[in-house]
Parts: C-alpha cells; sequence; structure tokens
C-alpha cells in the first residue's frame, strides 16, 4: 500500500516496549471481529470512537510487556502508559479517530488520500488470541517476535556485570539503573543512568556496557542487511 500510493518503500510497522504503566492501563489492539468496511468508514465519518475502541481488543499491559504492530492494524495506546516505540523509518499516521487532537481530520487524518482510499490500508479481519499472543511473544534477549526481525530489532541488555556489545550501529536506550558505556577498548567512556538515549555509530567498534541493575535496550536495524538502505 505504501509503495503504491505514497511512493514509499516502507509502511509503518511499530513495536512498544512498556516502560511504565498504571495498575489498570490497557491497549488496544486489532478487531475482535471482522469489521465491513462500510462500518469502518461509517465510525470514522461520524466520529463514533466508543463504538470503534469497543469492536477492538483490550489487552492489559505491565511494565516489561512488549507488542508488536504490523502496519495496517488499529491500534489506541490507553491512559498512564510510558513507552519506548520503533518503528520502520516512516511518520505515516491514517487516524480513524481524532477527538480531542490538534488536527482537522477529514483534511489531515488521511496522508493526503482522501479516506475512501486510506481506509484501504486497514485490516478489518479479526485478530484472533493466539494471534495476539504472537504478537505479544519476545524471545529470551529479543523484545519482539521473530517476524520484526525483517523491520527492526531490540535487543535487551541486563550486565551482570558487563557485556560486550559488537559492532553496529543502534541506540542504546536505558531503562533502569546506572552504569557506564565504554569504547575504543575503553578509551572513552560514558557515564549510563535511567531515561538516557545515545546513539552508537558503527565507528565507535564494540562497546561495554556495565553497570549496577542497569537495564537497557538496544534498538538496531533489521537483520536481513538487504532490507534498509539508508538515506541522506
Amino acid at each position: 500500500f505504501a509503495t503504491d500510493h505514497l511512493a514509499s518503500p516502507y509502511g509503518k510497522t511499530e513495536a512498544w516496549l512498556i516502560v511504565d504503566a498504571g495498575p489498570d492501563a490497557t491497549v488496544h489492539l486489532g478487531f475482535s471481529r471482522d469489521i465491513e468496511a462500510g462500518q469502518l468508514a461509517a465510525w470514522c465519518q461520524d466520529q463514533e470512537a466508543d463504538a470503534m475502541l469497543a469492536a477492538t481488543n483490550e489487552v492489559g499491559v505491565a511494565p516489561g510487556d512488549t507488542i508488536l504492530v504490523p502496519a495496517g492494524l488499529p491500534h489506541a495506546i490507553g491512559s498512564g502508559i510510558l513507552l519506548v516505540e520503533l518503528q520502520e523509518p516512516t511518520d505515516f499516521s491514517i487516524f480513524l479517530e481524532w477527538k480531542g487532537f490538534d488536527l482537522d481530520g477529514p483534511v489531515e487524518g488521511h496522508l493526503g488520500l482522501g479516506y475512501d482510499v486510506a481506509l484501504q490500508c486497514v485490516n478489518r479481519w479479526a485478530t484472533g488470541p493466539d494471534r495476539l499472543d504472537v504478537l505479544r511473544s519476545g524471545r529470551e534477549d529479543l523484545a519482539f517476535p521473530a517476524e520484526s526481525d525483517t523491520f527492526f530489532r531490540a535487543e535487551r541488555i541486563s550486565p551482570r556485570p558487563k557485556v560486550r556489545l559488537e559492532a553496529g550501529y543502534g541506540v542504546l536506550i536505558v531503562l533502569d539503573g546506572t552504569g557506564e558505556l565504554r569504547w575504543s577498548e575503553g578509551s572513552g567512556s560514558l557515564p549510563l543512568t535511567r531515561g538516557d538515549t545515545v546513539l552508537l555509530p558503527y565507528a565507535a567498534g564494540p562497546v561495554e556496557v556495565s553497570g549496577d541493575g542497569l537495564t537497557a535496550i538496544r534498538a538496531r536495524p533489521p537483520v536481513s542487511p538487504g532490507s534498509f538502505t539508508p538515506s541522506g
């Protein structure tokens, strides 16, 4: 869809890592039943947000949870949630609901395509329990399921007491604790604390992360070298 209508090789697959959440925090992920195209268009036109949300899967979340959101899957993030989001290198958004946003939905909410075209990218089919389980299944050291690897990766890092990371472009996001980042065989260093975000260029070579109770995520490009072409 992105190639045909937006001249882009990338869509908007994204993924969430829940950093903090209230006791009753929820997200909405995919429809719980098949939705007719006319029904979705009517909800959007009339801004029946409650009806749309009622037709989605409401999923409880807690700190540490991870969720993959494939492009086209309707989703919403509830209140009281702080998260880290990875996504394809685009900033596409098609708004099904815009109440309370500083946005003129009919003019700006469809990427200039018009809603008749824009809504064709929405996955209107039911997202069942088995599929939800897959979207929420991380791996031992990787935050998201295997199908995310062609879009991006996120590695969990918990040095005990230190861990060496191979050379490679990435972004280090410190979720908790304090520690230190060292590069060039120890010739350079940077203190780390919760909330820090550090760009790791390939030119830095292998790096070492150490810390007391430090936990972090290293966000990385896709696993396949041919699936990501930097520009600029």
